[in-house]
């Protein structure tokens, strides 16, 4: 009996190992499930939103703090609103990865958690290209039609051959293609 291991010895141990390896996985998750669901040749930039980061982390820190919990008190409606709180805290990661914003060469893409807006690149009017100066180190497309915008927040994803075919896209199907300093 004293060679055993106690229950909360192992739920502890179970909390230590979700931490440490857990974190690696929700760094690197987001982008894993981006790229490999949505993957297509047609895509000019594939993005996943930060948000789903930061939501992918923060259920990381949830499931950590519930089974510290667990493995402090050992109740069985600890135990009830534990198993609840990971499944709700894991199916609402999963729901939030199939989150993306995706320039294509014949339309553009930006899915989020109940709505996606699609554009095509035949009804969009003007594209237009803010730069942060000196002051933030990327810009952002803003993709207008007549009634709607989308705006996609350039990243380190952006290299200069992704930036030319979205201006050789443009300026292939005449729509006006303008640079312009950041007014923020």
């Amino acid at each position: 009996m004293l060679h055993e291991k106690s229950t909360r010895a192992k739920i502890g141990i179970i909390a230590i190992a979700i931490g440490l390896i857990g974190m690696i996985i929700a760094l690197f998750l987001p982008t894993i499930m981006t790229e490999t669901l949505h993957f297509s040749k047609d895509n000019i930039i594939l993005l996943t939103p930060k948000n789903n980061l930061i939501i992918s982390i923060s259920s990381l820190v949830l499931i950590v703090a519930t089974l510290i919990l667990l493995a402090l008190k050992h109740t069985k409606l600890t135990y009830s609103l534990a198993t609840l709180t990971i499944i709700g805290i894991l199916g609402f990661c999963g729901w939030t990865l199939t989150n993306y914003q995706v320039i294509q060469s014949d339309q553009i893409i930006v899915k989020s958690y109940q709505n996606e807006q699609v554009m095509n690149w035949a009804d969009i009017q003007s594209v237009v290209y803010e730069y942060g100066g000196d002051k933030l180190p990327y810009g952002q497309y803003i993709f207008q039609t007549a009634n709607d915008e989308i705006i996609i927040g350039e990243t380190a994803k952006f290299s200069t051959e992704q930036k030319q075919k979205i201006y050789s896209t443009a300026r292939s199907l005449d729509i006006t293609f303008t640079e312009r300093e950041s007014l923020q």
